[in-house]
């Protein structure tokens, strides 16, 4: 089997390429790289030794959705992805370009904020307004899943590991208690065995 090696630490977006693993049973070591600028394995793994990274094989990744996503190709037949070319496959990748665009995006302008020498306080109208946009696209989301448990149907999926983990970041960030599907659902991955979600 060929081997598998993460780079990452904590609830951060190595949850999603740790949590692929585990649903497809896959075996990997995670390298934990608390001070990624300063891990020089980083260097040629990531241009700018950020985590996750990944090396699968000789193979070497970065971004945690695209190292999730190669995971699930790497074992065709899987149960959490659809084969590339299919319409079940264009779904997963509108609802994961959807989220990261028009929620992701938000949330993290906004992490960096709170964290400037400035503080938050100092962009307040900047914060309110990527708090505003956050909403709208979570709105979309809870629309969406009136219509069914999962992002793709009825069946869990990859789709539901990155972008469930953001819809989890928008929970901590106390920006999901309106949306009752959303609720539910984040509730239903909570409810998985295999789930690394941060409570």
């Amino acid at each position: 089997m060929t081997k598998i090696t993460i780079f990452g630490s904590g609830t951060n977006r190595t949850v999603r390429p740790v949590w692929t693993a585990k649903e497809l049973g896959l075996t990997y070591e995670l390298i934990t790289a608390k001070e990624p600028a300063e891990n020089p394995e980083l260097k040629s793994l990531h241009p700018q030794r950020k985590i996750p990274s990944a090396r699968v094989g000789d193979l070497e990744i970065f971004e945690s959705s695209v190292i999730s996503e190669y995971l699930c190709d790497s074992l065709p037949g899987n149960n959490l992805l659809a084969p590339s070319g299919t319409k079940e496959r264009l779904t997963h990748s509108q609802w994961v370009s959807f989220s990261q665009s028009e929620i992701e995006a938000y949330l993290w302008h906004n992490f960096l904020l709170d964290r400037s020498e400035k503080g938050i306080e100092f962009f307040q109208e900047t914060s309110q307004l990527n708090q505003e946009m956050a909403l709208a696209g979570l709105r979309v989301l809870d629309e969406h899943l009136q219509k069914s448990k999962y992002l793709c149907g009825d069946e869990f999926g990859l789709t539901d590991i990155v972008v469930g983990w953001t819809v989890n970041w928008a929970r901590r960030a106390s920006l999901i208690s309106s949306f009752e599907y959303l609720n539910h659902y984040v509730d239903s991955l909570f409810d998985r065995p295999n789930c690394m979600l941060a409570r």
